[in-house]
C-alpha cells in the first residue's frame, strides 16, 4: 500500500479532477520502495504513461509531483524534462527548473498531439524506438489532448508496441472544479471566496472561453490573480472576495444571445432545434455529475441539396462550442476529395 503520509501524496490527493492520476501514483508509491530495496530502479522506470489532458490543466505539475514522489518515497534523485516530437519525429527536449541537478531517474514529458493522425508513419515508430534506447532510467509521460476512447486506444497501442505504457485520463473541468481550484489559489494568497463569488466567477471564466481559447487551470489562476489585484487596489480592509469584487461580466454581443435562436431565422428547422436542445440539456446535466460519461454526439445531416444541412451544422458547432463541449466552436468543411490522400498513410493523417 502507498504511504499516504508522504507530503508528495498529500499534494497529489489535493489535485482537482485527476482521479486516475491519483490511482496510478498510489500504485507507483507502493512499488518505489520495493524497487529501490531490490536495486532495480531501471525496471521501475520501464513503466511509462500516456496522459490525455488539455493544455493548462496540470501536465507540468504532474511531472513535478512524480519527481517529488520518487525522491520522497524511494530516496531516488530525479529530474524533470519537457519536450515534443517535431515534424520529422525528432525529440526536442528542454530541461525545466526542477531538472537542474544530477539525477538517477529522469521524468520526460513528451507532447505527441501532432502525431495522433500519423501513428502508422515510420518516423513516429523510429522516434519511439530512439526514446526507448535513450537509457533505462527514464520514465516517459506522453501527452495528448482529450480524445475519444477509440483514438486513445490507437495511440496506446502504437506506443505499447515499443514500450510499456499505462493510460491516465483527466476528465474535463466542471464549473465546480474551477471554483474549487480558484478557492485554493485564493487561499494560498490569504484570501477567501464567498458563496456569492461562485456565480460571478463562473461568468468570468465563460467570458474567457468566449473566443474558443481556454487553458484550464492556467486561465482560472489568471482570473483569480486579476481579482485579487483589484481587491487590493480597492481594499476595504478584509480578505474575503465577494461577487461585487469580481464585478459585472459582459460577454460579447454574439455570446449573449441563445445560440439556439439562430434556428428561428430558417424555415423548417423547428424539429432540429428541438433535437439539438435535448442534446445540449443532456450534456449540461452530465457535466454537473462527477464521473459521468459524456454521450456520443456525432451527427449525420441528411437531406436534399439546398435544404440547409451545412447551415444547420454550423449552428450546431457554435452551440456545442458555447456549451464548452468543443475546445473551439469553429466549423470545418471537407469533401471526400479533401480527405483522401494520394499515398498510403496520407488519408488517415488528413482525416485526423
Amino acid at each position: 500500500m502507498a504511504d499516504t503520509s508522504l507530503r508528495s501524496m498529500e499534494k497529489i490527493e489535493s489535485l482537482v479532477g485527476a482521479e486516475e492520476f491519483k490511482t496510478r501514483m498510489k500504485e507507483l508509491a507502493a512499488v518505489i520502495p520495493v524497487a529501490v530495496e531490490k536495486n532495480i530502479v531501471n525496471t521501475l522506470c520501464s513503466r511509462n504513461y500516456l496522459f490525455s489532458i488539455d493544455k493548462g490543466c496540470g501536465f507540468s505539475t504532474c511531472l513535478d509531483l512524480i519527481m517529488e514522489l520518487l525522491e520522497e518515497s524511494g530516496k531516488v534523485s530525479a529530474a524533470v524534462y519537457e519536450g515534443f516530437l517535431d515534424n520529422n519525429g525528432m525529440a526536442v527536449i528542454s530541461q525545466n527548473a526542477a531538472g537542474l541537478k544530477a539525477s538517477s531517474a529522469d521524468i520526460v514529458g513528451m507532447d505527441i498531439s501532432d502525431w495522433i493522425g500519423k501513428l502508422n508513419m515510420p518516423e513516429f515508430r523510429h522516434a519511439l524506438i530512439s526514446l526507448r534506447k535513450r537509457d533505462d532510467r527514464t520514465i516517459f509521460i506522453f501527452r495528448i489532448p482529450p480524445v475519444e476512447e477509440s483514438v486513445m486506444k490507437k495511440v496506446h497501442d502504437a506506443i505499447y508496441d515499443i514500450m510499456l505504457v499505462t493510460d491516465v485520463v483527466f476528465r474535463p473541468l466542471t464549473p465546480d472544479d474551477c471554483f474549487e481550484f480558484a478557492s485554493s489559489v485564493a487561499a494560498e494568497k490569504g484570501f477567501a471566496l464567498d458563496g456569492g463569488a461562485k456565480e460571478r466567477l463562473a461568468a468570468k471564466i465563460d467570458q474567457e472561453k468566449a473566443d474558443g481559447k481556454f487553458y484550464g487551470f492556467d486561465t482560472v489562476k489568471k482570473v483569480v490573480n486579476e481579482v485579487i489585484f483589484n481587491k487590493m487596489l480597492n481594499s476595504s480592509g478584509d480578505n474575503v472576495i465577494s461577487g461585487d469584487d469580481i464585478g459585472d461580466v459582459t460577454l460579447p454581443e454574439d455570446k449573449i444571445r441563445d445560440p439556439l435562436d439562430a434556428f428561428d431565422n430558417y424555415i423548417g428547422m423547428e424539429g432540429i432545434k428541438k433535437q439539438v436542445s435535448e442534446i445540449v440539456s443532456q450534456i449540461k446535466y452530465l457535466r454537473s455529475k462527477r464521473g459521468a460519461a459524456m454521450p456520443c454526439i456525432h451527427m449525420k445531416f441528411v437531406g436534399n441539396p439546398g435544404t440547409g444541412k451545412t447551415t444547420a451544422a454550423r449552428i450546431v458547432g457554435e452551440i456545442l462550442g458555447e456549451c464548452g463541449v468543443l475546445r473551439n466552436g469553429a466549423f470545418f468543411e471537407y469533401t471526400a476529395r479533401s480527405l483522401i490522400g494520394k499515398h498510403i498513410g496520407e488519408t488517415e493523417a488528413r482525416t485526423a
